[in-house]
């Protein structure tokens, strides 16, 4: 069993450490201090956020199987409607709705 901090920071370290060649290599406005600190954060957060989150849905299943599915269902419809991956003025309209059911 995990405590606290160990699960706060095994959960920050990697966005961080994918975070610093990300913006190395993708885009030099991102290697200054607050643009890479808010980048940092984003990722963090996201990645408390789908932790809390499958681990939400694998204690509230019977078996470990639905579980997976279950919570990889969610995480991929999540990206992509989080803004991530699509856009709300590039998604089409009769997909407004999963940006709503489906916030980041």
């Amino acid at each position: 069993m995990t405590t606290s901090g160990e699960f706060i920071f095994l959960r920050s370290l990697p966005p961080v450490a994918f975070a610093l060649p990300f913006c190395i290599l993708a885009h030099d406005h991102l290697l200054e201090l607050e643009t890479f600190a808010t980048f940092s954060c984003i990722l963090v957060m996201v990645s408390w956020v789908f932790s809390a989150l499958c681990l939400t849905i694998g204690a509230s299943t019977k078996s470990p199987r639905t579980a997976s599915a279950v919570a990889v269902i969610f995480m991929v419809i999540s990206l992509l409607f989080g803004g991530l991956l699509v856009n709300r003025r590039d998604a089409p309209e009769y997909y407004s709705w999963a940006f709503y059911a489906f916030p980041l």
